[in-house]
Parts: structure tokens; C-alpha cells; sequence
């Protein structure tokens, strides 16, 4: 399984509710297996208004994770960074 990490800085921080929402309904039928949508869960990543992470099983579906991820945010991140880990097992 590849392991889609994401976090978005939002030019209008106030929206992170709406965007996550969003981003949600996106990945609807995007053929990843889970993901977590929202505040980032640790203190190294506060710096970031909105995480995304996607558990994907290969990377037909990685690139379309993307690609709905940016169509979503539209305009509104100023900055997104993104990188995908293999997990073991």
C-alpha cells in the first residue's frame, strides 16, 4: 500500500471546515482503501492548515488522488506539499 500525505497552507485558514468536506466528497470513488481529511495530528505539522492523508493501493490511484485533491482546493491553498510513503507489510 502507498500512503498519500498531503498538507495544505490555506490562504483563508477560517475555510478548513468547507475545504475538508470537500476534499471528502472528491475522493468519493477515487479506489483508495481509507483517508483522513483534516486538522494535522501532530505538533510538527501545525504549521500546516490542513492534512490529508490516503491509503492507496498502487499508483494508478495515487495520481488520481492527486489529481481530485488539487481540483478541490481550487485556489485556496497558497502552499501544498505532498509525498507518498510504501508501507511495509
Amino acid at each position: 500500500m502507498i500512503v498519500r500525505t498531503s498538507y495544505a497552507k490555506l490562504a483563508d485558514p477560517s475555510r478548513r471546515a468547507e475545504l475538508a468536506k470537500r476534499i471528502t466528497k472528491a475522493l468519493d470513488g477515487a479506489g483508495h482503501r481509507w483517508s483522513y481529511v483534516g486538522v494535522p495530528a501532530d505538533a510538527g505539522s501545525e504549521v500546516w492548515d490542513l492534512a490529508v492523508h490516503v491509503g492507496c493501493p498502487d499508483d494508478a490511484v495515487v495520481a488520481e488522488v492527486h489529481r481530485r485533491l488539487l481540483a478541490a482546493l481550487e485556489d485556496t491553498a497558497v502552499v501544498l506539499k505532498a509525498w507518498s510513503f510504501v508501507a511495509a507489510g
